[in-house]
């Protein structure tokens, strides 16, 4: 019986909680959000195979010729 508290009390010893970790917001400014908005009403899909990669890349970089 005694063993088993000594098990128990070493046991509890080791154990821990993991800090709980900060959550990390994401900060996109205005002009990006804007940009992925408008190429992402250009091109968007229900279907990723579909969307023209270089397309997008140029869209997102403001390459764009409109």
């Amino acid at each position: 019986m005694v063993k088993k508290l000594i098990v128990l009390c070493f046991l509890a010893g080791c154990a821990h909680t993991p800090e709980q970790q900060p959550v990390i917001k994401l900060q996109v400014d205005n002009t990006k959000m804007e940009r992925f908005k408008k190429c992402r009403g250009l091109f968007y899909t229900n279907y990723p195979e579909e969307i023209k990669q270089e397309e997008w890349h140029n869209c997102m970089q403001g390459k764009d010729n409109e």
